[in-house]
């Protein structure tokens, strides 16, 4: 009887044991830090983005390690924790920042951090930012979650602009930033979005923005100076030479005026209009452009067609 009232113990104290490395394992599989990389200018700010997961009951804090040579911190959001802004003990200091929060779980919750890159930092040099978390309990107890950003410092401007669309509002549109032939980057916007926005070096750019059943456009904007650039846009539909939204008869009509050399809203100044003219594509603006519009606005089938 005393043997097995022995056992017994031993056999919790086993059980328990081998359960320890199992949840200890289990947390350090749901725990991590990833960061975004970034570009900054002299004097300009950088924005880097912190995505965070924790299921360690205890504080748990996210250390930050940057260069002061090269990067000064500016603004630090707060952890969204269970749906509320939650920050607590944050020192920035030496070249190091900590966030630090009770019993938290964060389930990849995003914040932003911000630097502004010193005025005498060398252009083309790059630095690193290390993020890593920590058991606020103690400096030594390193958690797992370790990941680094590369800021690289080069002369960049920004190029923003609003753009303006018709028909069907859920369509996405497309902006995309050209530097000669070739695409340097794209935005997307949807949703009801209509603000782009792009980072660039010294040049001159393109700024080319299409929508289905609209016309695509360009614009050239230059950059040589570095400066900050607004550059909104307006696309219009296929057709709709009058620009009353439409495309009818009256867009038809305006068309034939055109070709046959009476006065019209189509003039050969205004190279986008003439475009939307062209429904078909072939480099001339002639009845049959205008039938085609015809066509289109009676719902027969059309070279429109194409274009959805």
């Amino acid at each position: 009887m005393k043997r097995k009232l022995l056992i017994i113990p031993l056999l919790v104290t086993l059980l328990i044991m081998c359960m320890l490395p199992t949840f200890a394992s289990e947390e350090a599989a749901n725990t991590g830090v990833t960061v975004t990389n970034g570009v900054g200018t002299p004097g300009k700010e950088v924005r880097l983005l912190v995505s965070v997961r924790s299921t360690f009951a205890d504080n748990v804090g996210l250390v930050i390690n940057y260069d002061e040579e090269v990067l000064t911190m500016t603004e630090k959001s707060e952890w969204l924790i269970n749906g509320e802004n939650e920050l607590a003990d944050v020192d920035v200091a030496n070249g190091m920042a900590v966030w630090g929060a009770d019993a938290m779980e964060l389930k990849g919750e995003i914040f932003e951090i911000v630097f502004q890159v010193n005025e005498n930092a060398e252009i083309g040099a790059t630095t690193e930012v290390d993020c890593r978390l920590r058991a606020m309990w103690s400096e030594d107890t390193q958690l797992d979650g370790v990941a680094s950003a590369t800021v690289s410092v080069k002369n960049i401007a920004k190029i923003t602009g609003a753009v303006s669309s018709y028909g069907d509002e859920e369509a996405p549109v497309t902006v995309e930033l050209l530097n000669g032939e070739s695409v340097v980057s794209t935005a997307i916007l949807e949703n009801g979005e209509s603000v782009y926005e792009f980072e660039v070096e010294q040049g001159i750019y393109v700024i080319r923005v299409s929508k289905t059943m609209h016309c695509p456009r360009e614009y050239e904007v230059s950059m040589e100076d570095l400066e900050d650039k607004v550059q909104d846009a307006e696309i219009r539909l296929y057709g709709d030479v009058t620009g009353d939204e439409e495309v009818d008869v009256l867009d038809a009509m305006e068309v034939l005026k055109y070709s046959t050399e009476e006065q019209s809203v189509i003039t050969n100044e205004d190279v986008y209009v003439k475009q939307m003219a062209d429904v078909t594509g072939d480099e001339e603006i002639d009845v049959l452009d205008a039938m085609e519009i015809v066509k289109y606005s009676t719902e027969e089938q059309s070279v429109f067609d194409s274009l959805k």
